[in-house]
Parts: C-alpha cells; structure tokens; sequence
C-alpha cells in the first residue's frame, strides 16, 4: 500500500520497535494516510529525509573542520611558545659550557637537538593540517613550470651544496591551488636532493605529458638518481612520521610525502612511486585535466 515513515539507518534498536509498533497502532486506529498512487507524496517524503542527512553531514564537516583550524592554530602558536623557551634557554647555556663537564655537554647537545626536531615537527604537521581544513578554493590555471623556478630559488642552498641538477620537460599548466602546488614541488625536489648517492651529484628530471593510461588526467614525473628504496617499502612511504632510516643518517619528519601526497588527492588526482635500491625513485602524479 507505500511507506508510511522513512528511516535512516543506523537506527537503535528500540527506536526501530517502537516505530513499529506506532506503525501496527496507526492502521489498527486507521490513521494511516496512504501516498499518492503516483508516488509523488512517497518521493517528497523521501527527498526530505535524505536533505535533512545531507545537512548533518554537511554540519559536521563544518564543525570538524572548524576544530581543525583550532587545532593548526594551537600547534602554530600554543605548543611552540614553550619550545622557543626551551631552546633560547638551551642556547644560552653554550656561553657556560666549560662549566658543564662531560656528561653536560653531552645531555645539552641531546636537548638542542630534541627541540629543533621538535619544531620541525610542529611545522611539519602544522602544514599537513593547513592543507587538510582549507578547501581548495583558489583553484586557477597554473603554470607548472613558473612553480617549480620558485622552488628551486627556494632550494639555492641544497642544491648547491649537493652539486644538484633539475631538468625541467614539457611542462604544461593544470587547474590547481598554486600555494599547494608549490608545497608538492618544494617537497618532491627536496625529497630528491636529501636522498642522493654520496658520490653522484642529484639528477632530478621532471617530465609532464597527458596520461597514456587515464583518459583525462595530466601526468607528471619526478625521477631522481638517488639511494632509492626497496619496493616492498612503498606502501609505508605515504604515512605520516614514517621513516625508512634511522634519525641520525637523515634529517626529517617523515611528513613531506605525507602532505604531498594529500596535497595531490585534495585535487582530485593521484600519486604513485617506483624505486629502486642505488638506482633512483620516481613519483608518479596524476591530475585531472577538467577539474571539478
């Protein structure tokens, strides 16, 4: 005869009971208002409760992303105001270090360095948490190549310290956020020069072309000389604070690639790598053509 009472589930198992037996009352007391036979009294009905869930849904986006924006702002001032203290305190004690014997200087040398790894972490997630509340509005028409001369102003020092080279191919523009478009680069390239062979200066290539395999989507890859890495690592690469060596032989929080990665999905696209062990890394990315 048509629905009397929509419900969303999940639904308590009382509440479904209950209904039920309000149901069952209902057309015992014949009360029950039949639809229309076009259903069009059954769709309106219909539509009104998936409208009202799409508003929750959307209430709750709004709110967590609201607390995420809290939270950017309490890791970018907040957490890191008592951390400055400590290593302007820490510092200060170097003008006292004949004083500290052995054992101080070593236990003082351990603090700077947990405070400065400590602060590369709070950016590190800072940034990671900026890209994730902000929505990616200032989407525009890029030009890839304008990024990656910025980036690499930005990379003067390593890269002459590492004697490292980036070549720039067939480069075109894609529908993006230049400010996250930027972070991608900054953090592929720096990735590539951290990571090169101790007696092979970095050779970074960087190539775009419409995919051969996805029909819509601008393909781009970053290729380096580097180290590399055993394949069976890739799925960890990604996550957050994951690192394949240990602290001391590379600098790092392990979230570069994290936000890249984000960065990349936030757009609509997609990020993959291939390595190898002594023989180099490339990233594989993704963009679609016609964004949305």
């Amino acid at each position: 005869m048509g629905g009397t009472l929509f419900m969303v589930k999940p639904q308590p198992p009382e509440v479904l009971i209950y209904s039920i037996q309000q149901a069952i009352e209902s057309i015992n007391e014949g009360k029950v208002s039949y639809p229309m036979k076009d259903g069009e009294a059954l769709n309106d009905m219909h539509f009104r409760v998936l409208s009202d869930k799409l508003q929750q849904k959307i209430q709750e986006l709004e709110r967590t992303n609201e607390e995420l924006r809290d939270f950017v702002h309490i890791i970018s001032h907040d957490f890191q105001e008592p951390l400055r203290k400590i290593s302007i305190f820490s510092h200060r004690l170097d003008g006292h270090k004949n004083g500290l014997g052995e054992k101080g200087l070593f236990f003082l040398d351990r603090l700077q360095r947990s405070a400065i790894r400590m602060q590369d972490l709070f950016n590190d997630l800072a940034g990671y948490l900026k890209v994730v509340s902000t929505n990616t509005k200032t989407i525009q028409t890029v030009n890839l190549e304008d990024i990656i001369q910025k980036v690499l102003i930005d990379l003067e020092i390593p890269l002459t310290e590492t004697k490292g080279k980036v070549e720039v191919e067939s480069i075109s523009t894609v529908q993006a956020d230049p400010f996250q478009m930027r972070g991608l680069f900054q953090n592929l390239i720096a990735n590539a020069l951290k990571y090169h062979q101790k007696d092979n200066p970095p050779l970074i290539k960087i190539r775009g072309q419409n995919s051969p395999e996805n029909n819509g989507f601008y393909e781009i890859r970053v290729q380096d000389n580097g180290i590399g890495f055993d394949e069976i690592y890739k799925s960890r690469i990604f996550k957050p604070f994951e690192r394949l060596h240990r602290e001391g032989e590379y600098k790092g929080t392990g979230m570069g690639l994290t936000l890249c990665k984000k960065i990349v999905e936030r757009h609509g696209g997609s990020i993959k790598v291939e390595s190898k062990t002594n023989e180099g890394t490339t990233f594989i990315i993704n963009f679609p053509t016609d964004h949305k």
